[in-house]
């Protein structure tokens, strides 16, 4: 009997400690472990916006860009290629070529929009043969002001891009000679002290602005057989620049014309191909 009891107590025993195991099974199976392989969140990547200064905002929603303008530098140099002639291209200084500087002036034109060299030749035929046009039809050959050059230049010489500008300053004419534009300047020609000039220099007188290098300007200037890119300072050649503001086709004594050639306007004529 007594050996009945013990062996009912251990059965007890087993039994209490088979449903512990059972339920810490079942326990397990409902909680997994936290070390369980999950695979890791990776870092997420930052992308950088743009700054409100670099965005405009659309308004009536278009779409808008941002323009930036770029500062625009002139060249350091410019020098275009103008054909030369002197006035007098066989150096004979008389009453005719004395006066032909605004026709040597627009000859250089002409042949720089052909690009054609100019011989001594040609430019002595097409001197004579303005004269002789203006002869005709204006009645003489005559100190020609800005204006007038521009109509000879397109009646005669049939230059069609030839205009006036009377805003007058080294920056401008720098611009359209970095724009391949050429200039005529009519100047008072005893001011530009041009050491090759037969002293004292002309009254009136025109010549061709070809390029600039640093503070000076690069001329064709015909009043000289030495006139092929010939260098006038920026102040003397701007202080040098004046119209002619006589009277077309009266004559005036040399006091007459120095007086009011002083008082000219300054005004130059820009040619472009």
């Amino acid at each position: 009997m007594e050996k009945n009891k013990k062996l009912y107590f251990f059965l007890i025993i087993f039994l209490l400690v088979i449903g512990i195991f059972s339920g810490w099974l079942a326990l397990k199976e409902k909680h997994p472990s936290q070390e369980t392989n999950i695979p890791s969140l990776t870092k997420p990547e930052i992308v950088s916006l743009p700054t409100i200064e670099n965005v405009i905002i659309p308004e009536n929603n278009q779409s808008q860009e941002k323009i930036s303008i770029p500062v625009e530098t002139l060249p350091e140099a410019v020098d275009l290629p103008v054909p030369f002639t002197s006035q007098a291209p066989f150096y004979n200084w008389d009453e005719l070529h004395n006066e032909a500087c605004e026709e040597a002036a627009l000859i250089m034109a002409k042949y720089f929009i052909l690009g054609k060299n100019l011989d001594k030749e040609t430019a002595e035929n097409e001197i004579l043969a303005a004269v002789n046009w203006q002869e005709k039809n204006w009645g003489g050959h005559f100190d020609l002001s800005a204006e007038k050059i521009i109509e000879l230049g397109k009646n005669f010489f049939d230059i069609e891009k030839i205009t006036l500008d009377k805003e007058v300053n080294p920056q401008k004419i720098k611009n359209y000679l970095s724009q391949g534009k050429i200039i005529i300047a009519p100047c008072f020609g005893r001011n530009l002290k041009n050491p090759y000039f037969k002293t004292p220099g002309p009254i009136y007188h025109a010549l061709v602005i070809r390029g600039y290098k640093k503070n000076n300007f690069i001329t064709n200037d015909p009043g000289t057989k030495r006139g092929e890119k010939f260098i006038y300072s920026e102040e003397n050649l701007l202080e040098s620049i004046h119209d002619w503001q006589g009277e077309f086709g009266r004559y005036y004594s040399k006091e007459e014309a120095v007086n009011l050639i002083e008082q000219g306007e300054k005004v130059i004529i820009v040619i472009e191909k």
